[in-house]
């Protein structure tokens, strides 16, 4: 198990994934799910103490995990839409993973991609 397959368990489809930093960091995910594209972006740590996904692994809460993760996904109608949300430099400034090595890949990425 994984943090993709938590989310692909619930019927989302990762389109493009990017894991950024080191030991700890964020795994960044563009999705879709029926006709909706969406953006979630999901930290990691290097221990159970600080990951997420470790510690509901030891306390058996993985499908509550997996619930607040889908919960956490900005959704968009369309795919211009999702484009736009996340090649939004003043408001993905913001965030902490703006600002990590991979973040300008994984924009290009989604900014290139075409919908199949």
């Amino acid at each position: 198990m994984s943090y993709q397959s938590l989310i692909e368990e619930c019927g989302i489809r990762i389109l493009i994934e990017e894991m950024i930093g080191d030991y700890q960091g964020d795994w960044l995910f563009f999705v879709k799910q029926g006709r909706k594209y969406g953006f979630v972006s999901v930290g990691y740590g290097s221990c159970s103490g600080c990951d997420a996904y470790d510690a509901a692994m030891d306390d058996g809460t993985l499908d509550e995990l997996g619930e607040e993760i889908v919960a956490s996904i900005e959704w968009f109608d369309s795919l211009k839409s999702a484009k736009q949300y996340v090649g939004n430099a003043y408001e993905r400034a913001l965030q902490w993973y703006y600002h990590e090595s991979g973040w300008d890949d994984f924009a290009r990425e989604v900014s290139e991609y075409r919908a199949r």
